[in-house]
């Protein structure tokens, strides 16, 4: 991949292992070349401080630097446990806005221009047959980055509004796993002696209740203990303690005010990390400057990808991957 004036490489991690101690990085050759595609242990230590501030000794190495910050932020935002709404909504928001800066340098640039600075940086003379989206994230990894970070935004403002509770912000709940654990629960709570093992949508509501206030009375229990009070056994899974700010979060900041701030920040943040690659001088000269203008124009690519028309038969087989990954190509086209 390429940004500005830096390429997005592995053998930037590669060096840093051969180079640098494990212990101050803690990557392993595993861990960039797995043989678990959706190895997220690996993703987590590859995108953690320690390797990001080993990796500023690196040449070259600016580009992977962003990148990595940008998943860094994704994690932060859709799965840690600890992250609080207005910082959820900042890392939600700042990988979107790098994505849209990267976007839209590539679709201005020429694909001629594209394949003379990858030869530049790394020495590799690309094929001219090939399409822009092999200097950009996949657009299955694009979309998720947008559409996660617009529906974390609804949630936060129906929140504001009072119409959902403060508890719907804890994303990180929102996955089969929980659903499935949810279930199982719910299912437990049948007779030792019953061999029901399915209810309807009535009773699973009902059960659901019962679940909650009995995770109310253990939580309440664990951090609010004195005599008197229930006590419920654990199993030794449960035995490690949740800090008590997990619980108890603090959603009365949550407005709409500090939410637009917020999101300000995160385009500041982003525009200012991508002025260090040469993109916003080129998007200058574009008109593309703020944040108004940066969206209309991503708003304007989008439109354009919904309505290109398909043609091809229903029941035709077809590889969805390649015509996905040839999008910015067509719109880039469409535009000129």
């Amino acid at each position: 991949m390429l940004i500005g004036n830096s390429c997005i490489s592995i053998d930037n991690l590669s060096t840093l292992i051969q180079n640098v101690p494990k212990l101050r990085h803690g990557l392993v050759k595993s861990d960039i070349f797995p043989q678990d595609r959706q190895n997220f242990s690996s993703c987590v230590k590859i995108c953690s401080d320690g390797v990001i501030n080993n990796l500023t000794n690196v040449p070259n190495s600016e580009g992977i630097i962003l990148y990595l910050r940008l998943l860094r932020s994704i994690i932060i935002a859709y799965n840690d446990k600890e992250t609080t709404p207005i910082h959820r909504l900042y890392h939600a928001w700042f990988p979107v806005f790098v994505s849209r800066w990267w976007y839209t340098w590539i679709a201005n640039m020429r694909k001629v221009d594209l394949d003379d600075i990858l030869y530049e940086l790394s020495g590799i003379k690309n094929n001219r047959k090939n399409k822009k989206h092999q200097f950009f994230i996949t657009n299955n990894a694009y979309y998720c980055i947008e559409i996660n970070a617009n529906q974390l935004m609804y949630l936060a403002l129906l929140v504001t509004e009072k119409k959902l509770p403060p508890e719907a912000m804890n994303i990180y709940l929102f996955s089969s796993q929980t659903c499935e654990g949810m279930f199982r629960s719910a299912r437990s709570i049948s007779g030792t002696f019953s061999s029901v093992v399915n209810f309807t949508v009535q009773e699973f509501f009902n059960r659901a209740q019962k679940l909650s206030l009995l995770n109310k009375i253990k939580t309440e229990s664990e951090f609010f203990s004195m005599n008197g009070t229930l006590v419920f056994p654990k199993h030794y899974k449960q035995g490690k303690k949740l800090k008590k700010h997990n619980i108890i979060s603090n959603h009365n900041t949550l407005n709409v005010d500090i939410i637009s701030s917020t999101i300000l920040q995160a385009f500041n943040d982003a525009t200012n990390l991508i002025h260090g690659f040469k993109i916003k001088n080129f998007l200058d000269e574009k008109k593309i400057t703020n944040m108004k203008q940066l969206n209309s124009y991503i708003h304007n690519i989008l439109t354009q990808r919904i309505n290109i028309m398909d043609y091809s038969d229903l029941y035709e087989e077809k590889d969805e991957t390649s015509d996905s990954e040839d999008e910015l190509d067509i719109v880039c086209q469409f535009r000129k």
